[in-house]
């Protein structure tokens, strides 16, 4: 991929190789990766993908949602809005 590439996925966690993935965002060898579905969900409190500071020290720029990007319809706004307003965004 470019650097300038963003990967974005939305699918299926397991179709994505996570620790190769880990690896190509935490030397920043792309620009940055949305991800809202993951192998383990929910995503362990533990899990480096929460725990490193994205968008720093040469690290991708990195959004995680939890599995919410389906999100559409009325019933489920209250919820979506609420996680936005918790999104730490990294420039």
């Amino acid at each position: 991929m470019k650097e300038t590439a963003m990967f974005v996925n939305t699918s299926r966690g397991p179709l994505v190789d996570e620790d190769a993935l880990l690896r190509v965002l935490e030397k920043g060898a792309i620009r940055g990766a949305a991800i809202d579905v993951f192998d383990i969900e929910p995503l362990p409190q533990d899990s480096p993908w929460r725990s490193l500071k994205w968008g720093e020290d040469g690290r991708s720029q990195v959004l995680l949602t939890p599995h919410m990007g389906y999100v559409e319809e009325a019933p489920d706004l209250p919820k979506w809005e609420e996680l936005m307003t918790n999104c730490a965004f990294v420039s």
